[in-house]
């Protein structure tokens, strides 16, 4: 599991922060809080929803990482067979299919 790092973040879907505080399946942490002892940074994703930061900040015993924002900004679709890039622009208006497999599929298709 340990492979040689230069640094190690931690990245959190602003919205739901650490949830219930429990690791999946019970909640939507992959990992127990107290992980964030050995994290540099902690990385809000989605960060027009700040009070996901003060949930962060909140746990008793964790050492407080630097706490970043970052925003999802579609800019190309690639195509992977050919490579031919479309701005979201383009698809604007067309019936489009999308699939997505991570923890919070509403913000792939929000965004």
């Amino acid at each position: 599991y340990r492979l040689p790092r230069d640094i190690e973040l931690a990245v959190f879907d602003a919205r739901r922060g650490t949830g219930n505080g429990a690791i999946i399946p019970v909640g939507p942490l992959r990992e127990p809080v107290e992980r964030l002892n050995g994290v540099d940074f902690v990385v809000l994703n989605g960060a027009e929803f700040p009070e996901a930061g003060e949930t962060i900040e909140s746990f008793a015993g964790v050492d407080h990482p630097e706490i970043h924002a970052m925003e999802l900004v579609p800019s190309a679709l690639v195509n992977l067979n050919s490579g031919e890039t479309l701005s979201p622009e383009q698809l604007k208006g067309k019936p489009v299919r999308a699939v997505a497999g991570i923890g919070n599929p509403g913000r792939f298709f929000e965004t």
